[in-house]
């Protein structure tokens, strides 16, 4: 009887306690920052997001529900949407309406990826049409899954195919794709990128501005096409603190401030990164990249011939001017850094690159470790600043410039440069090819007038004896201006060239 009382007395005590907190949380009483608030808006927390909760469990996919969502937050004025920690079935893109200032917000474990048939293009769209505006748009701890079935199990191999059952070719892996695939996974489209038609034309651009976006702390894995693309922003387009593996190159083309920054990128299918033709300013620093099938960072222009149909983004000139540094880059097929066509002030310093060796063929161009070179002798000049990397282990050449109005190469450590033959087995010969040059020029006839060459305190070894592949330390053809002087070199056929 007494025992009888006494859970009685207890059952009552755990009733008044639990209605004091509901009547605490009645008068407002704190609750943490991400606890949902109640009353007519109950999926929306403190910070002014959002839920995007699960779809009903007749809807087989979530792109509508997300949709919804997004538009009913930019309708009531929310500053974003929060995922949950689940897997979200994309059949369509979803597109952000015109708005300033929006966080689309992952928990960790969102993932988008589509597993229906055919292909979406991409998971998000920012674009508008001529007079929206989309400004301050951020995308945080976001997961995009493409469809690559053998993901996994490539390893350590580079892999170039993209088609479903094609045969690869010589040196490559075959990849395999899920019937459903995401093309891309974040693709955004202002007014400032340059388009041309099938006559060669000048065509209108049918967007309309958009100013700042920023990828931060996002994974993008076995996706088809360029994980991340962006054409004609404003201000700044980031991306930052992510990860991609197995992915074509996230892509920047005519935007102000291109910015590619502590990412690392495992084994694309093209470059680990394309700050690409008509860019104001690029920048890629902090980054590690390995196993990209071309460059681990490419910063350039782009030449294309104009589209069969339709319009398409004009090519140009690369980056105004472009700062690579402080980056990681191991085990590329072409360059370590490419920085050709390039206009404006170039600097490739402090950056660590090794392993740089052509997957096959016997291209000339492959296996370097800074490429950089000028679009236009005659109107575009450009300055190209070199210094301060470590480069090791490449099939080619250390550091290569093309033609620049001013070229300064100082600082470097050059070790094992050069290998003796082609991946075909063809043997590699010529200094001016640049083929076995621990730093030199690739560009035919002598140097301009107006060209200054400044080569001073750089090293170069090559410790491997009789199989030493490093042919000439240091070559630039007669001409221009030129201070070559301070450098040490160790272990190459040929002596550094006389004072």
């Amino acid at each position: 009887m007494a025992s009888t009382h006494r859970r009685g007395f207890i059952q009552g005590l755990v009733g008044a306690v639990a209605a004091a907190a509901l009547t605490a949380v009645g008068k407002g009483k704190p609750e943490p920052d991400d606890a949902p608030i109640r009353g007519l808006h109950a999926w929306e927390n403190r910070r002014g997001l959002a839920l995007v909760d699960r779809r009903k469990s007749h809807d087989k996919f979530d792109s509508a529900r997300i949709q919804a969502a997004i538009d009913d937050a930019v309708g009531r004025g929310l500053g974003g949407v929060l995922f949950s920690s689940r897997v979200y079935e994309l059949n369509e893109p979803v597109r952000i309406p015109p708005v300033r200032g929006f966080l689309l917000q992952g928990v960790g474990g969102t993932v988008f990826q589509r597993t229906a048939s055919g292909v979406t293009g991409a998971a998000f769209v920012v674009s508008g049409n001529a007079g929206d505006v989309h400004e301050d748009i951020r995308f945080e701890n976001l997961s995009f899954y493409g469809g690559m079935k053998n993901l996994e199990e490539l390893g350590t191999r580079r892999a170039r195919g993209q088609k479903n059952g094609r045969s690869a070719s010589k040196g490559e892996a075959e990849v395999f794709w899920n019937e459903g695939t995401l093309r891309s996974a974040i693709s955004v489209s202002g007014d400032l990128s340059s388009y041309w038609d099938a006559n060669g034309d000048e065509a209108e651009n049918p967007h309309g501005v958009v100013r700042n976006i920023t990828i931060d702390n996002c994974a993008f894995r076995g996706i088809a096409g360029l994980p991340v693309f962006f054409r004609g922003v404003r201000g700044k387009a980031l991306l930052t603190n992510s990860y991609l593996l197995r992915c074509l190159d996230p892509g920047w083309v005519y935007c102000e401030s291109a910015q590619f920054t502590t990412n690392r990128s495992e084994y694309s299918m093209d470059n680990g990164a394309s700050l690409s033709r008509g860019c104001r300013h690029a920048i890629a620093t902090g980054n590690s990249v390995r196993g990209a099938w071309y460059n681990g960072i490419w910063v350039g222009g782009f030449r294309q011939k104009r589209p069969a149909k339709g319009i398409a983004v004009r090519p140009g000139p690369g980056p105004g001017s472009v700062v690579v540094a402080s980056n990681t880059i191991e085990d590329c097929g072409e360059c370590g850094v490419y920085a050709g066509d390039t206009i404006g002030q170039v600097s490739v310093t402090g950056n660590t690159i090794y392993r740089i060796h052509p997957t096959s063929g016997s291209s000339k161009r492959q296996g370097v470790g800074v490429f950089a070179s000028e679009w236009n002798k005659d109107d575009l000049p450009c300055g190209v600043t070199i210094s301060g990397n470590t480069i090791e282990d490449t099939a080619r050449g250390g550091i290569i410039c093309g033609r620049a109005q001013a070229i300064t190469v100082s600082g470097n450590t050059l070790r094992l440069i050069g290998a003796r033959t082609f991946p075909d087995g063809s043997p590699r010969e010529g200094d001016r090819g640049g083929q076995r040059v621990g730093i030199g020029y690739d560009a035919k006839g002598e140097l301009n007038e107006s060209t200054t060459v400044i080569v001073t305190g750089n090293a170069i070894a090559d410790h491997r004896g009789e199989k030493a592949a490093t042919r000439c330390p240091i070559f630039f053809p007669k001409g221009g201006q030129q201070v070559i002087e301070g450098n040490l070199a160790f272990g190459c056929e040929k002596p550094l060239p006389a004072l």
